[in-house]
C-alpha cells in the first residue's frame, strides 16, 4: 500500500522530533556566541563522543579558532571533561585584560626611561670624526699588511705589562708559555748571568793564558 505525500511528511516530521543516539547535544557557548555540541557514538558506545563547535557562517574559521577560549579548546580535544561555565570565561577574560594593561604600563615606563638618555644622532660632528678615524685606521692597517703580508699569519704580540720593561715582559711571556715556576725561572736567570760573567773573563786571544773552572775563574800571567 502506497503512502500519500501528506502522510509521509507527517511521519518524517514526527521521526525528526524523536531523540536518537546519533543526535548532537547542546553543551554550552562562549562569550562570542559560538555554540558547542557533543555527538554520542552510534555504533560502539565504548568510544568517546565527538565534539564540535557551531559558529556564524559569515565568520572565518581561522578567526574563530584564534579567538576561541583555551577552556573550550581543551574540551574539544578531550583534555577537559566538563565544559567551562560563563563565570569561568568572564573571570579569565578579566585576568587577560589586567595582564595586558600591566604589560602596556611596563613598556611605557621602559620607553620613557630610554627616551631620557639622548642617543647620538647620525650626522653630528663627533660621529663623523669617529667614522673618519675608523676608516683611516682601517686603511692604515691594510697598507701595513700589504707591505708585510707575513705578519697577518703571526700570533698577536703580547702587550707590555704594567711595571715591566719590554724585555721583562717578553721573558715573563716565555715563562708562562713554557710553564716555568717563577722561583725556578729566577734561579735560571741568576745562573745564566753568573755563567755569562765567567765566560766574559775567559776571553781567548788577549795574549794571556787563562784557566776557567766551573767553580771559579782565575787568571794567570
Amino acid at each position: 500500500m502506497l503512502k500519500s505525500p501528506a502522510r509521509s511528511g507527517i511521519f518524517s516530521f514526527l521521526w525528526s522530533k524523536i531523540p536518537k543516539p546519533s543526535d548532537r547535544y547542546f553543551v554550552g557557548y562562549d562569550l562570542e556566541g559560538n555554540k558547542y555540541f557533543e555527538h554520542p557514538p552510534t555504533t560502539d558506545y565504548k568510544e568517546r563522543p565527538k565534539r564540535s563547535v557551531r559558529y556564524p557562517r559569515q565568520v572565518d574559521w581561522a578567526l574563530v579558532g584564534k579567538n576561541m577560549p583555551a577552556q573550550w579548546q581543551a574540551w574539544l580535544r578531550h583534555t577537559r571533561l566538563s565544559p567551562p561555565s560563563i563565570e569561568e570565561l568572564e573571570s579569565d577574560l578579566l585576568r587577560i585584560q589586567r595582564t595586558q594593561q600591566n604589560a602596556a604600563r611596563i613598556d611605557a615606563a621602559f620607553a620613557k626611561s630610554r627616551g631620557a638618555v639622548p642617543a647620538p644622532e647620525s650626522g653630528t660632528a663627533e660621529v663623523d670624526m669617529q667614522h673618519e678615524h675608523e676608516q683611516h685606521e682601517h686603511i692604515k692597517a691594510q697598507q701595513h699588511y700589504n707591505q708585510n703580508p707575513l705578519e697577518a699569519f703571526e700570533p698577536a704580540i703580547e702587550t707590555q705589562e704594567a711595571g715591566r720593561t719590554p724585555e721583562e715582559t717578553m721573558e715573563h711571556v716565555e715563562e708562562r708559555r713554557h710553564g716555568f715556576d717563577p722561583n725556578e725561572m729566577h734561579q735560571r736567570q741568576q745562573e745564566e748571568g753568573r755563567l755569562r760573567k765567567q765566560a766574559g773573563e775567559f776571553a781567548p786571544g788577549t795574549g794571556k793564558t787563562q784557566e776557567w773552572t766551573p767553580n771559579r775563574a782565575a787568571r794567570r800571567g
